[in-house]
């Protein structure tokens, strides 16, 4: 199995039965669990008795009386693993300089104007450290604004949480 190769234990492993179903001639489905391991006339029951459930749950009606179509069966096997080690960041100065990379005038409609802001390089920050706005902090894919009033805060994680201050 797939998941024994990626050293999943087999006692580690989980499987889930479900069906998407439908009342013919509907054009949208819903996932019902399946329990059963053998789909005998009893077990079709118990699920056509879900299917009506989570339909009357999900849209307010159930039609028992309509012909109910299996649209997909679905079997997935999930490997628990264990949670995983985040990486953190080392603790930062907290002067914050040494991650400035420059200064450039913004425009924040608090100031009524441009102002000079420090423009910082984000992965030069590190746990601990403050910056409190007007601030830039750049990085490859996002760049975060912190406005006048605001300080961001970078935690353990080198997430950045900004506050009013």
């Amino acid at each position: 199995m797939a998941l024994s190769r990626e050293g999943v234990a087999d006692e580690d492993t989980r499987f889930i039965k479900q069906a998407d179903m439908r009342y013919v001639g509907q054009s949208y489905e819903l996932t019902v669990p399946l329990q059963e391991e053998d789909l005998d006339a009893a077990a079709l029951d118990e699920i056509l008795a879900q299917f009506h459930q989570e339909h009357e749950r999900s849209y307010g009606f159930k039609a028992e009386e309509e012909p109910v179509e299996f649209v997909a069966l679905r079997f997935s096997a999930v490997g628990v693993i264990p949670k995983p080690q985040l990486p953190k960041v080392s603790p930062g100065d907290h002067t914050t300089t040494n991650a400035i990379k420059k200064t450039r005038p913004v425009y924040f409609a608090e100031t009524d104007g441009r102002v000079d802001c420090p423009i910082y390089n984000r992965y030069k920050l590190g746990s601990g450290d403050d910056i409190t706005g007007p601030a830039i902090i750049e990085e490859v894919d996002s760049t975060t604004v912190i406005h006048p009033g605001y300080r961001a805060a970078v935690d353990e994680f080198g997430k950045r949480f900004l506050t009013r201050i």
